[in-house]
């Protein structure tokens, strides 16, 4: 993040390792990070959650990947309701016929124009793609545009448009098979709610132009208060809930950098009351309180705020002591010291500013008030750009597909780094 509270991003190095090993994937890395002098400068390792990834760096310097967590422990909870997952398993083959077969694939087509209904091509759900499930359910019940609403005639005629091409390209006992049922469109209906949320996190917290790891942690309160679920839901929405509250909070403990994730969120103006730590610590997912976290900003604070008063001592001329008047303040003026407003000044005011609204940016309102507030303003520079997923490097990895494609597999090890690194700087 720069100084103008602006996030950066840039790729520095991609490097093959012979093994498979944490200790050889930790000596590439800082290999790397020595080359380019950042070594020392580097706050946070966003991973995914693998076993190595967890060996290869300590739990105070590493923070897990939240899109991970949450497509895991979707996954594993749909597969724990038997009524999600048969029409998963439905789904997924009609979608697959589909893709295989231009003829029932034109017939689709072909019926959902007749309806006068947007053409959509069925979406097949894919383990390894985050929020797959959620786009294979609107390819069936698709939204009004541009909303989540679900608009319920279009998704009934678009179910009958399905239905009508299987029954005219597919025989009567893979129909009969196959065929989409009332029951079958009212599970999707029921179950979208709670994916879309899903989406909505890991797409959100997967950016890479402004701070994304000061949303985690009230972005995960919010959501386990959500799926809490209420009286209206159904058994196997109750049930999926409960399942993916279990297993994103058992998740949540084993890979999240809780305190590095409260900080960011703590220079992030729009959640800095850290109110979302008690919802942490009520669903025993963390025990941070607000207190531990100020304390501990406020420690770094101290360190950062000595070093520039020594640094500004050391640089100015050694002046003559004064005499001092009878009449003068025991105290210094502390804006007279060259050392800006104190540590305590600062925390006190920080801590009365208003909160700016979710939709606003804290980028935005640090421009405006690193001034005011110089020492938390560096702080607030270093604990935003810790990023909440790494998705960001999952998008260098496509990009590395096409240049890395079956007819350049001859390329050195050196073009081809070359090649990503000055692609990446355009």
């Amino acid at each position: 993040m720069d100084e103008n509270f602006s996030s950066q991003k840039k790729l520095i190095d991609m490097k093959p390792v012979e093994g498979k090993t944490a200790t050889e994937y930790r000596a590439a890395v800082d290999e790397s990070l020595e080359k380019h002098n950042i070594k020392g400068k580097t706050v946070s390792f966003t991973t995914d959650n693998e076993p190595t990834m967890n060996a290869t760096f300590s739990r105070s310097e590493r923070n897990g990947c939240f899109a991970h967590i949450e497509s895991k422990a979707c996954q594993k909870a749909m597969d724990d309701v038997d009524v999600l997952k048969k029409l998963r398993k439905k789904l997924r083959k009609i979608a697959s016929k589909s893709n295989k077969s231009p003829k029932f694939k034109r017939s689709i087509k072909k019926e959902q124009i007749q309806r006068e209904i947007p053409v959509i091509t069925l979406k097949q759900e894919v383990a390894t793609r985050f929020t797959s499930t959620k786009i294979m359910f609107d390819s069936f019940i698709p939204s009004k545009p541009g909303e989540e609403e679900i608009d319920i005639e279009k998704a009934k005629a678009n179910i009958e448009a399905i239905n009508a091409a299987m029954r005219s390209c597919l025989s009567k006992k893979d129909f009969q098979k196959f065929e989409i049922e009332k029951k079958d469109a009212d599970v999707i209906i029921k179950t979208l709610p709670t994916l879309r949320i899903l989406e909505e996190g890991i797409t959100r917290i997967g950016g890479e132009n402004y701070s994304t790891g000061s949303i985690v942690l009230p972005f995960l309160s919010k959501f386990l208060e959500f799926l809490e679920g209420d009286e209206e839901d159904v058994v196997y929405v109750r049930k999926f809930k409960k399942k993916l509250q279990s297993e994103l909070i058992t998740r949540y403990r084993d890979n999240l950098n809780f305190e590095q994730l409260a900080l960011s969120s703590f220079c992030d103006m729009r959640y800095s009351n850290l109110k979302f730590l008690e919802v942490l610590e009520r669903f025993l997912v963390c025990s941070l309180s607000k207190e531990d976290v100020v304390a501990s900003f406020q420690a770094e604070m101290e360190t950062i705020h000595d070093k520039d008063v020594e640094d500004n001592e050391s640089l100015e001329p050694k002046k003559k002591k004064s005499r001092k008047s009878f009449l003068d303040d025991d105290e210094e003026d502390e804006m007279t010291q060259g050392s800006g407003p104190s540590v305590q000044s600062q925390l006190d005011n920080y801590l009365k500013e208003i909160r700016i609204k979710s939709k606003e940016c804290p980028g935005a309102w640090w421009r405006m008030n690193k001034d005011k507030y110089p020492d938390i303003a560096k702080l607030a520079r270093k604990y935003l750009s810790i990023q909440g997923t790494s998705t960001p490097a999952e998008r260098v990895m496509s990009d590395m597909g096409l240049i890395l494609n079956k007819k350049r597999l001859a390329m050195s090890d050196d073009n081809f780094r070359m090649l990503m690194y000055l692609g990446d700087s355009v």
